[in-house]
């Protein structure tokens, strides 16, 4: 069963998640679950949780206010978390094929550049429903959206998380026009064009931590 997490312990699994890539990327010592629950006053990491999550990485051009998409992946089955929460952080930054991997010397010049942030955002999915009979049946900003399809006799999937649509100002036509984009269909072939054979819409709960926010507890 998946448990629903509080905002608090998403934010403690994106704290977990920095440390790993950081320790990883510059090959120093990881800090402990403990040390990082009691920086942050978090008390209950002996808790197992077993839940969805997606690892995100953006770059944030803080004068601008903009964010620079550097790595996302996640998994749609119950994980045991925090475990999984280390091996998806690494995955996301490092193997999301769309980006190069994130290493030591672009850490190095966010470090150096006032202006610049790395940013990790843990998302831990809930309140999975089908809407495969309803493909609007979901609100903007709330729900992710998950679509598996048929096109020419090929099968794709996709899918947004819940601040996605928002995010980028789309409407639901045009999310799930996104969507069918995103699996790698042509731009002019739209949802309605495909064989939808499963759809689903989901909450997620996520915690945001930036590497200046765990600058000031790792030191």
């Amino acid at each position: 069963m998946t448990t629903v997490v509080s905002k608090e312990t998403a934010t403690y699994f994106a704290y977990v998640a920095i440390n790993k890539l950081i320790s990883t990327i510059c090959n120093t010592p990881e800090l402990s679950l403990s040390d990082i629950a009691k920086s942050i006053g978090y008390n209950k990491y002996n808790d197992i949780i077993n839940a969805p999550l997606f690892v995100t990485w953006n770059i944030v051009d803080l004068k601008n206010d903009e964010h620079e998409l550097r790595g996302c992946i996640g998994n749609f089955s119950n994980l045991k978390l925090p475990d999984y929460v280390k091996k998806y952080a690494l995955i996301s930054a490092l193997e999301d094929s769309r980006f190069n991997p994130i290493n030591k010397f672009e850490l190095e010049k966010i470090e150096n550049n006032p202006k610049l942030d790395l940013q990790c955002c843990v998302t831990v999915l809930h309140s999975f429903e089908d809407i495969t009979n309803n493909l609007m049946d979901w609100i903007v900003g709330k729900h992710g959206i998950k679509l598996s399809f048929k096109y020419h006799n090929r099968s794709y999937s996709s899918t947004f998380l819940p601040e996605v649509a928002s995010e980028q100002g789309w409407n639901k036509k045009e999310t799930l026009n996104a969507l069918i984009r995103k699996a790698g269909i042509p731009g002019r072939v739209s949802f309605e064009s495909v064989e939808v054979n499963y759809a689903e819409r989901y909450s997620g709960v996520k915690g945001i931590v930036t590497l200046s926010d765990f600058a000031s507890i790792a030191s």
